[in-house]
């Protein structure tokens, strides 16, 4: 299934439209994500992340060294799998739905997003687990991803 975004306030999720609120809280149930939901712009992809995705990840941190950086927390390279592997069972345990983001214009992985912390209970969670390869950064992949995200 694929959610495309159409503006700022609403998506349509199985013919039905859906709420996004403004102030960070994302608008959503439970089984919105149990399916293989990818969210799109014609720029921007995020697609559930899957183990299969091990290689093209390996590529993003490799590009610019990010196991590196000390702002931030990424995986090296060589420990990719156990990262898709934890991501993958939070995922199951529906406190953490990961993505990885492809880029529409060269068909590229370039960043791992996510929703975390998520409560249920109340539609609520945050946006994080977010790391790119260094050639995507300061482009336009942080707003799209940011305006689908939300």
């Amino acid at each position: 299934m694929v959610i495309s975004y159409f503006d700022h306030k609403t998506f349509k999720h199985s013919g039905q439209w859906r709420s996004i609120l403004y102030n960070g809280v994302i608008a959503m149930n439970q089984d919105i994500f149990s399916t293989h939901t990818s969210l799109q712009t014609h720029q921007v992809q995020l697609s559930p992340l899957q183990i299969e995705h091990e290689n093209a990840l390996i590529e993003v941190c490799k590009d610019g060294r990010l196991w590196e950086l000390e702002y931030t927390l990424v995986p090296h390279y060589s420990q990719i799998k156990d990262y898709i592997a934890k991501a993958l069972e939070q995922k199951s345990l529906g406190i953490h739905v990961p993505f990885v983001v492809l880029n529409q214009r060269n068909g590229r992985i370039v960043r791992t997003t996510s929703f975390r912390d998520l409560i249920w209970e109340v539609r609520r969670g945050q946006i994080g687990y977010i790391w790119y390869a260094e050639s995507a950064q300061c482009s336009h992949i942080n707003t799209r991803c940011k305006l689908l995200s939300l």
